[in-house]
């Protein structure tokens, strides 16, 4: 927002060391489910490992998307290109989201997340640029991952997003 390659740099930064927790999540989820299917006491019939799996791959996949993102802001701040207000504001409106999800992960798909999905046009964004055009294209992939993992099917999660032109 305020348009300091610095900050987006630890953002950056802060993805990439979030993969090592991420990792180590599917590990846990893996070996619950080995354990889950070993020990008769701990049967659940796998509902909740894929319910927490489905979660995982998807938080995953979207940071991985973020990761993207972030590196395309970084550059296109380091070398003064301009991404369009649009485009910053739907990236705001993506950190709102995320701390709704941050205290409800398994919930419904929130609203807000929806909702985003919904505004995500390049044109209507006025993607011209390669960064805004590489931005918005990460954005759109991430919201797809975060519906995934709150439990929208993948065709869904496509449709909620504007169409291309």
């Amino acid at each position: 927002e305020d348009g300091d390659p610095g900050q987006a740099a630890e953002a950056l930064a802060g993805s990439r060391a979030a993969q090592s927790g991420l990792d180590s999540w599917a590990e846990a989820l893996d070996a619950g489910r080995d354990i889950s299917r070993l020990s008769p006491l701990r049967r659940d019939g796998g509902a909740t490992y894929d319910r927490l799996s489905r979660l995982q791959v998807g938080v995953d996949r979207a940071t991985r998307n973020l990761r993207v993102l972030a590196r395309r802001v970084v550059f296109s701040l380091e070398t003064d290109e301009q991404l369009p207000a649009g485009v910053v504001v739907e990236l705001r409106r993506l950190a709102d989201v995320l701390d709704v999800l941050r205290h409800d992960p398994e919930g419904e798909p929130p609203a807000e997340l929806l909702a985003l999905a919904a505004e995500l046009d390049p044109d209507a964004l006025g993607t011209t640029g390669l960064s805004a055009s590489v931005v918005v294209a990460q954005l759109r992939s991430a919201v797809v991952d975060l519906l995934v993992a709150t439990g929208t099917s993948v065709p869904q999660a496509r449709a909620a997003l504007p169409p291309l032109h």
